[in-house]
């Protein structure tokens, strides 16, 4: 599984995106508890223009109990760009609550309420994500 992975991910493989994707489906079928697979499946589907296939993805790692905050991060920009901001938000929030020192997650969470009209709710991920050391400067 770990050499499948590094076909995939390692920048040293060189090995284009559409050989990427099938290994790792196969790695995710090798080691359905790899969240590192996720995520870069995940990734690969994104690039691929299959954002549909990186939602199921992230929502069944979700499903099989998988509690990494960047799969609810991933999947809540994934609803952003849907148009669907109270899912994204909802999912945003477990991200915080899973990784509360992710700040990029905390940025996208305030960007997200701003863009609803949440000023207070926006402000407290910025601050939140201030606290957790944010030197963006989006904060």
């Amino acid at each position: 599984m770990l050499k499948l992975r590094y076909l995939a991910v390692s920048p040293d493989s060189g090995t284009p995106l559409s050989k990427r994707i099938p290994l790792l489906e196969e790695a995710l079928r090798q080691d359905p508890a790899d969240a590192t697979v996720y995520f870069h499946l995940g990734d690969a589907y994104q690039q691929a223009g299959r954002a549909a296939d990186a939602m199921k993805l992230y929502q069944s790692g979700i499903r099989s109990g998988l509690t990494n905050a960047w799969l609810y991060s991933r999947l809540a920009y994934l609803y952003v760009r849907q148009g669907d901001p109270s899912q994204a938000i909802s999912l945003y929030e477990k991200a915080a609550q899973l990784n509360p020192s992710d700040s990029d997650s905390l940025n996208d969470l305030g960007m997200t309420y701003l863009d609803g009209g949440k000023i207070a709710e926006a402000e407290r991920a910025f601050q939140w994500s201030l606290a957790a050391g944010d030197e963006s400067g989006m904060a």
